[in-house]
């Protein structure tokens, strides 16, 4: 009598440790909602971004003063300002890296005193660049970064503009920008430096078009791009503020494909363990009709399916570690392709809608048709006299 009693539970625990279909689920639920830590950024990297902007908007504004332009010298004051603030900003890991911040600060006292302002502004560049670069490289870099890219809105004047010229200039840089955005991504604000980059990257494929085409494009469109880039590197701006429902939609369209895909593959490669399973149940269920002892059938049917490591539990759960681990990355990734897509809206429609499907810049045509914004979103309203 002992030995049947023990035998029941046990018949009965190895039923349970294959579980129900239904525990798939509750295991790849439980898995999926595991948090995935983000990166962090660093704000010194903004701030040294910003800093090299300040750099070239003195670099402009001394050069325009020494040509007897009146005007830039308040852009040029501005400018000195900024970069003052900067430097106070900056301060901490400057000195901590010994430093000669006080020097730094006469020379940008230099825009104003000196003789000639372009000198004085070449100096405060290199001594800048070079005292970030000892400090920190990734604040060097992103110092070098905002110089270069507030570069490409000096390559746009308004009144002598050449698309041709700028784009082989925009070509030329494309590279050296792509790598310096890629190398401090995860140092810059949220969502900014691969949205940047993918931007920069549809920018270099447009620009590569027919010269034909070329002519569709206006200094306009330049500083208006660029300045959305500075707004998100320097972390004036967020980049999930440059969202709206309908790219949220191509976001989670696009998590939904992604995830679709692991999921299918997964599957494919269980297909051999479940059709083993399949077979056990289909040769347990013909067992208990011939031998009509179900409890034992049962059981060792559960021992064997056990014994190919193959539960319930466990196929949901690997199914939703694999899940878990591609969904924030996933998400990440397509909030970062759709804010690429909405900020690169000054690139003109002719350059975009003949791109080939497979590159950024096709995608970006299909988003405009797929997920257009309303025609009046940011309009302003002027009062009828």
């Amino acid at each position: 009598m002992t030995s049947v009693t023990q035998a029941k539970p046990e018949a009965a625990d190895a039923g349970k440790g294959n579980g129900k279909p239904k525990d798939a689920l509750d295991e790849f639920l439980r898995a999926v909602r595991t948090p995935v830590e983000p990166g962090r950024a660093d704000r010194t990297v903004a701030i040294a971004f910003a800093s090299g902007w300040h750099a070239a908007d003195a670099r402009s504004a001394s050069a325009a003063v020494d040509a007897g332009d009146g005007e830039a010298q308040q852009t040029l004051t501005l400018a000195g300002a900024m970069l003052r603030a900067d430097v106070a900003r900056l301060g901490e890991p400057l000195r901590a890296a010994a430093q000669d911040v006080e020097a730094l600060m006469q020379a940008i006292d230099g825009l104003e005193a000196g003789q000639s302002r372009a000198e004085a502004a070449r100096r405060v560049d290199d001594m800048f660049g070079a005292q970030l670069l000892a400090a920190d490289f990734r604040l060097g870099k992103a110092f070098m970064l905002g110089c270069r890219i507030a570069a490409l809105r000096d390559a746009a004047p308004a009144d002598d503009f050449d698309p041709a010229a700028f784009a082989q200039r925009f070509v030329a840089d494309h590279d050296r920008l792509q790598d310096s955005l890629s190398q401090l991504a995860t140092a810059l604000p949220p969502n900014a430096g691969h949205s940047v980059r993918d931007s920069l990257n549809m920018w270099a494929t447009a620009l590569t078009a027919d010269a034909r085409k070329l002519e569709a494009l206006r200094p306009d469109h330049v500083t208006r791009q660029v300045e959305a880039w500075r707004t998100l590197l320097s972390g004036e701006k967020a980049g999930r503020d440059t969202l709206e429902l309908p790219d949220y939609v191509g976001v989670a369209e696009g998590v939904a494909d992604q995830l679709r895909q692991v999921i299918r593959r997964g599957l494919r490669r269980f297909w051999p363990l479940l059709a083993a399973a399949l077979a056990l149940m289909l040769a347990g269920i013909g067992l208990i009709v011939v031998l009509r002892d179900s409890a034992g059938v049962t059981a060792g049917i559960a021992a064997v399916i056990t014994s190919l490591g193959l539960t319930w539990k466990g196929l949901g759960g690997s199914l939703g570690r694999a899940v878990a681990k591609v969904e924030q990355p996933a998400w990440a990734a397509q909030v970062d392709r759709a804010i690429a897509f909405a900020i690169t809206r000054p690139l003109p429609p002719e350059l975009v809608e003949d791109a080939d499907k497979d590159t950024l810049l096709g995608r970006l045509h299909s988003w405009r048709k797929e997920h257009p914004r309303p025609s009046d979103q940011g309009s302003r309203m002027h009062a009828q006299t």
